[in-house]
């Protein structure tokens, strides 16, 4: 990381300082590593809140298959058929589980 990137996380991290109190200890830890350039701490204190990008493939499996869903959904409510002659599966309450995590679905 180039200075100018450090100084522009420490400006950042010092007007979040400023504005939130009760984590004013936990930027200026921030701060202090990146004025002093400690490098070993940047992974555990300055990326640890970050994760690891989710490839753009993966975003539109994920997408494809909510739509496969909603598609399913509306072919089913535009049967006009009775609710006793439809078998509730899995697909009816796809849509309301939890939120995802990477790994549940890859």
């Amino acid at each position: 990381m180039d200075s100018f990137q450090r100084l522009s996380l420490v400006n950042q991290f010092e007007l979040l300082a400023k504005f939130e109190d009760q984590n004013r200890s936990y930027y200026e830890r921030k701060i202090e590593i990146l004025r002093e350039g400690y490098e070993y701490h940047y992974d555990d204190e300055i990326w640890s809140d970050l994760s690891e990008p989710f490839p753009k493939e993966d975003s539109r499996f994920v997408l494809d298959v909510l739509n496969m869903y909603r598609d399913i959904n509306f072919s089913k409510s535009k049967l006009n058929l009775d609710e006793n002659q439809i078998t509730n599966s899995y697909y009816t309450h796809f849509g309301s589980v939890a939120k995802f995590s990477k790994k549940s679905i890859l």
